[in-house]
């Protein structure tokens, strides 16, 4: 089940740095949103269509304790991810594997997998495995940038031509400035000295395809948000429309995860690629990571072998606790596009694949979005291939 979600008018999506009015206040927000806020979101939707927040805070309603659970636990619930649409055109974020080139930063090319056990000293984890671009153009970072699914997926197949890629702000979002001032509650008259300043944002069309958020949800255990139409979602409670569609996001058919699991048995190399943020409990390191053997036990009988990763900075995850009134928790997580290189044994590339493919990679919070991946096959240049092949 999918769920299109549009803004009514400008949007703010909070960071995790410290914001208060006051004459030099400022915040920049950031976008797309974390998939938890998204999560949330829906969740309160749902609670306040079929019943009110303090019924969900007792746990007192059996039919929306189900779906939404209480303050302290999870309900059936939940989200696969949070994307961007454009039209009809789903974009995904550029794997920091490639790195943007180009004198308007509009096109994203893959790094080459070099097996150098030579220089295995040279990096602090002592791997031997390294990722080099081969352009001698000035290139930045893929963070903030998106791709179109059928030019994202040429890539995950080995493709080495260069991808179109499109900056979020400046091309899908336009930030438009707000001053505003804080009211005293009492009077509801302005405060002295309570001045601040943040960047709203507005979806920018382009030849009439409108930009929307798509929330994925498991199509098997899903409740009905037909008769929910707007929600609100982001700093100030701003309205949001939102249209309940049936289907998924087929991020890759059955027939081309079939393609890579064959890849996966010749090269023995998979490149696992983030679409959302992921929460590793041990920073850059998942949760069931053997530090010595550098082996990742994803399942009982599925281990696999990190060989390197490319995982751009940390995002902050956190968010506000409406039942106890405070922050949550703060969480360090991959962002969406971290790439993990791993050697996969022949006989597991399948399992892998669809392991993957049908759950979430990350320790905590899979609930909320995060942790969605996709396994593509990769191959070492330049080197003497797998070890233990």
């Amino acid at each position: 089940m999918l769920f299109e979600l549009r803004p009514a008018d400008t949007f703010f999506f909070r960071d995790h740095r410290p914001f208060a009015v006051g004459e030099d206040s400022a915040a920049a927000g950031l976008f797309p949103p974390r998939p938890g806020t998204v999560y949330g979101a829906l969740r309160t939707a749902y609670v306040l269509r079929h019943s009110d927040l303090e019924t969900f805070y007792a746990g007192r309603d059996e039919a929306v304790r189900a779906w939404m659970g209480t303050p302290s636990e999870k309900g059936r619930f939940r989200l696969r991810g949070v994307f961007l649409k454009v039209g009809d055109d789903l974009l995904l974020p550029v794997p920091f594997d490639c790195v943007v080139v180009g004198k308007t930063g509009d096109s994203a090319r893959r790094l080459k997998l070099v097996y150098e056990p030579e220089r295995a000293g040279w990096a602090s984890d002592e791997s031997a495995w390294r990722l080099y671009s081969n352009s001698r153009e000035k290139t930045e970072s893929a963070a903030g940038m998106y791709v179109r699914l059928n030019d994202w997926k040429r890539h995950l197949f080995g493709g080495d031509e260069p991808m179109p890629a499109v900056q979020v702000y400046g091309r899908l979002v336009v930030r438009e400035p707000k001053i505003g001032i804080a009211l005293d509650p009492a009077t509801r008259r302005a405060r002295d000295e309570m001045l601040y300043r943040v960047e709203m944002g507005r979806f920018h069309e382009e030849e009439g395809r409108a930009v929307s958020l798509v929330a994925e949800a498991d199509d098997d255990d899903a409740p009905d948000f037909a008769d929910i139409p707007m929600l609100r979602l982001g700093g100030e409670n701003r309205p949001w429309t939102l249209r309940q569609l049936r289907g998924s996001l087929e991020v890759l058919t059955a027939a081309e995860r079939a393609e890579v699991s064959r890849r996966i048995r010749e090269t023995g190399i998979a490149r696992v690629v983030f679409l959302t943020p992921a929460i590793w409990k041990r920073g850059n390191r998942p949760e069931r990571f053997d530090s010595e053997t550098g082996v990742w036990r994803i399942d009982d009988g599925l281990e696999v072998r990190i060989l390197t990763a490319a995982l751009g900075r940390p995002v902050v995850i956190g968010g506000w606790d409406m039942a106890r009134n405070r922050p949550k928790p703060r969480r360090n997580a991959l962002p969406a596009g971290a790439v993990v290189y791993v050697e996969v044994k022949p006989s597991l590339a399948e399992t892998f694949v669809e392991t993957a493919f049908r759950r979430s990679l990350s320790d905590e919070l899979s609930e909320e979005g995060y942790g969605r991946a996709v396994v593509g096959a990769a191959e070492a240049v330049g080197g003497v291939g797998v070890e233990a092949r």
